[in-house]
């Protein structure tokens, strides 16, 4: 599935492309998990040279056994120097009391090199268990503020089905959580909220398209001003 997600920088210079190939699946028993299937999500990047459109170095990929949402949200900053990927959904090996492991989800940033090479840009951000953090993800200009979208279990309410958007700015060499998370309850379950950052980070955006609220179904756009910028 090449192309399941893509990004464009904004000198239009590169594109981050995810895909999705194979197939994972995993069952249980009462003493053990087996995974069958090669679940081979990756994203790869491409840089214009005038003429054709060149692969820039390996395929990134969750180094995790089963992840099978990586990839599935790419955004890059306005040069194409840095990359965020969204994984909504990974397996994390801790059984819970009915006997299934915990799906989490994160987010990988990376800083792309012209010669091809990569490094991770702060350590992996996770989410909460049960949810889907990961599913959408928004870079500013600078790749240095980011937003990140979230279905799922909220630790706070306790609420099972919550879309929550959270926002961080990168400061002194990690991904730091800048504002309380911008919580909608009003959805039908496996809902979805679209996100977008400005090129300043100083302005974002979230759209929801299935509202329920009074037995009346609506879309909303919101808009939000980033005090810390």
């Amino acid at each position: 599935y090449f192309g399941n997600s893509i990004s464009l920088s904004g000198d239009g210079s590169t594109i981050a492309v995810g895909s999705e190939t194979g197939f994972s699946e995993r069952f249980y028993s009462d003493a053990d998990y087996t995974t069958t299937g090669s679940g081979t999500e990756s994203v790869m990047v491409f840089k214009w040279d005038g003429s054709v459109w060149l692969c820039v170095g390996n395929p990134l990929v969750s180094n995790e056994d089963y992840a099978p949402g990586f990839g599935e949200s790419v955004s890059l900053n306005y040069d194409g120097s840095v990359l965020a990927i969204g994984c909504k959904g990974s397996q994390i090996h801790k059984p819970t009391e009915d006997g299934d492991d915990l799906l989490i989800g994160f987010v990988d940033v990376y800083k792309l090199y012209p010669q091809g090479s990569y490094e991770t840009k702060g350590e992996r951000i996770y989410g909460m268990n049960l949810d889907t953090f990961g599913m959408e993800v928004s870079l500013d200009s600078s790749g240095n503020t980011l937003l990140v979208s979230s279905y799922g279990r909220d630790d706070d309410s306790k609420a099972l089905d919550m879309n929550y958007v959270s926002l961080f700015n990168f400061i002194d060499n990690k991904w730091q959580f800048q504002r309380e998370k911008i919580k909608r309850d009003q959805a039908y379950n496996s809902f979805e909220t679209s996100i977008s950052l400005s090129n300043d980070g100083s302005t974002l955006i979230m759209g929801n398209c299935d509202m329920d609220e009074n037995n009346m179904s609506y879309g909303e756009v919101l808009v939000f001003k980033n005090k810390k910028k």
